[in-house]
């Protein structure tokens, strides 16, 4: 017996199957084995999703012949502006069509550049240093892995360029950085402190910032307590381009770390990892994981050059004092005991530096770490507050009133 369909209730499946077809060709723009030329075609389309598909193509192809492709792209990237300021455009704009539009597309080129710089890491094909500064606002972590490929002499004076550049004006302070600039700053501190160039050291020690906890007692009170602080942070990437294809986006990390590779050897050694996304989320948090380059870690550089363990240098980031109020002008000439003690601390270790010729002795002075105050005052309620002194020593700072 014959069946009979009812074409309105095919006509659906048959759509569906050809938006599938549809999508599928969408998705792998070379069906057959991809050849150079066909390669070349897609990275110089000037579509972001066929760049994408063109630099997933050349790792796949590892043709020599691409290379001056991939290095075009990489150099023509345009940084991503600013975010708008409310005083420079309305409400309207900033949510019209086109802004969001613009948006869009600069997401996608920043996809098809990752895609790329992924490309140009698995090729080992390494930029010139004037593209990888151009690139490091946005791709901080893919800078530094490239950034370790260049001639030793090279990569010694960007490491320097960035390491001032995300130093910022107080770098021991653990100030919020964005986009991965934390990495590209420690991964050049790294570097540069393999052969400190003049004046790295000086600059290390004196970007340390000690803090002093000082309690402030009445006579016959005894006074015990605990300190402890802590941090996360957690963010991911989003895989929902669905007709892009899987490129590489990189983690850097201090500790060795299962599937990672050797980044920077040595006694302070970076490792890289490399997980597949279709989509990095743009958003400010694509670089998920971050180095630290505090002030604990600015110490150990020091103990290294010094050839000692950090636990064996005199001073310690975190110090306490405990102090029995009888009068501001006691408490004041206690303090200064104090931080006169803590200093020459610094001075010793400013002394070794410059006999090992990594300090000028002009710098040994001005290099000395800065030392934050902090006040526990625990004698009870009604008592007024210790007011600022005239004068502090140098490097010293007050803590700000409430």
């Amino acid at each position: 017996m014959a069946i009979h369909r009812n074409p309105a209730i095919l006509l659906p499946g048959i759509l569906l199957y050809a938006a599938a077809i549809v999508r599928a060709q969408d998705a792998a723009p070379l069906t057959d084995p991809a050849s150079t030329n066909k390669i070349e075609a897609l990275l110089s389309s000037g579509d972001s999703r066929l760049v994408a598909w063109g630099a997933h193509y050349a790792i796949t192809a590892k043709s020599p012949e691409l290379s001056a492709e991939l290095l075009d792209l990489a150099e023509r990237w345009q940084p991503t502006p600013p975010d708008p300021s409310p005083d420079d455009l309305d409400s309207a704009e900033l949510n019209s069509a086109k802004s969001n539009q613009a948006i869009a597309d600069h997401s996608d080129a920043y996809d098809a550049t990752a895609a790329v710089l992924d490309a140009l890491i698995q090729l080992h094909i390494t930029p010139e240093a004037s593209t990888l500064r151009n690139l490091a606002a946005d791709f901080p972590n893919q800078v530094a892995i490239l950034m370790t490929r260049l001639p030793e002499d090279e990569a010694q004076a960007l490491s320097l360029e960035f390491y001032r550049l995300n130093s910022g004006t107080r770098p021991g302070k653990h100030e919020i950085k964005t986009r991965g600039a934390h990495n590209l700053e420690y991964v050049s501190a790294v570097l540069l402190a393999q052969h400190p160039p003049a004046g790295f050291a000086a600059g290390i020690f004196s970007s340390i910032y000690t803090h002093a906890t000082i309690t402030i007692i009445k006579p016959g009170y005894s006074e015990a307590g605990t300190y402890g602080s802590g941090i996360g942070q957690c963010c991911g990437i989003d895989s929902s381009h669905h007709d892009w294809p899987l490129f590489g986006v990189y983690q850097l990390s201090a500790d060795k770390t299962e599937g990672y590779f050797v980044l920077i050897a040595g006694a302070d050694p970076v490792y890289a990892g490399r997980s597949e996304t279709r989509h990095v989320l743009f958003d400010g948090c694509a670089n998920f994981s971050f180095l630290v380059f505090g002030p604990e870690e600015r110490r150990r550089f020091v103990a290294r050059w010094l050839g000692k363990d950090p636990d064996d240098l005199a001073w310690e980031i975190e110090t306490t004092d405990t102090i029995t109020f009888r009068s501001n002008q006691q408490v004041y000439e206690e303090l200064n005991k104090f931080i006169a003690h803590e200093q020459e601390k610094y001075r010793a270790t400013a002394a070794a530096l410059g006999a090992r010729n990594l300090m000028t002795v002009s710098e040994q002075e001005e290099s000395l770490p800065y030392l934050d105050l902090t006040f526990k005052d625990q004698r009870g309620a009604g008592a007024l507050p210790i007011p600022e002194p005239s004068s502090l020593p140098a490097h010293v700072s007050w803590p700000k009133q409430p």
